[in-house]
């Protein structure tokens, strides 16, 4: 039988088929280039868009968490005028009593601290605002984590007497006094009230489309007496309060408790509903971190994509208060 020797193909170095490479993309300098530019822009706009979706994440989640992961938001109910609705906490249905209540009977709370809100024009010499007016007790700092910068916040003898003493934003500071101006001891005019300015506030940013820094605190028995007028038949009446946890784990608990010492103060039973809001803001950093690859490439929890995530976020944020 004949036997057949296979014949090897010449074998090709490297370097000959780097050679020819270079030979055919420059025989097509054209086509070459062009496919370049389109995998250059290709992976420039990868790069980009991940980096915008970082960037959306970590600045909802520091908005999220500069409201605290341990804390709830307790709003009154939903007053009515026309069949129109004017927002939670416009309802005189919680006090400022409920609240110490609460304070010293639900376990899980490791501080609570109530709060009145109007939106108001403060004036200083020619210059004028229009900002949020807060009053507010003695545990507001340490609930909210936010202190004073410059000169202090009321004290309880401030409180005891409704003393017209307020303490600035650093936002209405600035615009009052300029920036990084003095207004400590300083006379403001609020709603035709004149209060004296004590402390300014540390800076908190914006928080849900909110400055933060946009506000004045002043004692919450002042502003019942002289801004609102409006007090609840068993005590003072309040916008909310916020419950700080000891820690996140608490929370559910103290919902819980809270919901049932409520509606046991408000006589509410099945099935009737409640007369007050209640909200986690630390729910809301938690379906951002669940839906983290989501919103790390585009950002959808931020425009409404997940209904229970941002879309809430920004309305309860909005249509409420962050007190």
């Amino acid at each position: 039988m004949a036997q057949f020797t296979r014949i090897r193909p010449p074998s090709v170095s490297l370097l000959e088929i780097l050679n020819m490479s270079v030979d055919a993309l420059w025989s097509n300098r054209l086509r070459t280039s062009l496919t370049m530019l389109g995998v250059i822009i290709g992976i420039a706009s990868v790069i980009t868009v991940t980096s915008v979706g970082q960037g959306v994440q970590q600045a909802t989640q520091q908005q999220i968490q500069a409201l605290g992961t341990n804390v709830l938001l307790v709003t009154a109910g939903v007053a009515r005028s026309g069949g129109i609705s004017q927002g939670g906490g416009t309802a005189s249905t919680l006090t400022w009593q409920e609240a110490q209540a609460i304070a010293k009977q639900v376990p899980a709370a490791k501080g609570v601290t109530a709060f009145l809100q109007r939106g108001v024009q403060a004036v200083y010499e020619g210059q004028n605002t229009s900002t949020t007016l807060i009053g507010t007790d003695l545990n507001y700092p340490d609930v909210k984590n936010i202190h004073p910068q410059e000169g202090q916040f009321f004290n309880q003898d401030n409180l005891n007497s409704a003393s017209p003493v307020a303490v600035l934003g650093s936002s209405v500071r600035d615009e009052l006094f300029g920036p990084g101006g003095q207004a400590i001891g300083a006379n403001i005019r609020v709603q035709s009230e004149r209060y004296t300015v004590i402390g300014v506030m540390e800076s908190k940013g914006s928080v849900g489309g909110q400055d933060q820094d946009d506000r004045i605190y002043v004692p919450l028995t002042n502003m019942s007496a002289r801004i609102v007028g409006n007090n609840a038949i068993n005590g003072i009446a309040i916008s909310g309060f916020w419950l700080q946890a000891s820690d996140e784990a608490q929370l559910d608990a103290a919902q819980f408790q809270v919901t049932n010492l409520l509606r046991i103060l408000h006589n509410i039973y099945p099935p009737q509903p409640d007369d007050f809001l209640i909200d986690q803001p630390g729910g809301h950093y938690q379906c951002l971190q669940q839906h983290r690859g989501v919103i790390h490439g585009h950002g959808e929890c931020d425009r409404g994509y997940f209904p229970d995530c941002g879309r809430n976020w920004h309305r309860q944020y909005h249509a409420r208060f962050g007190g």
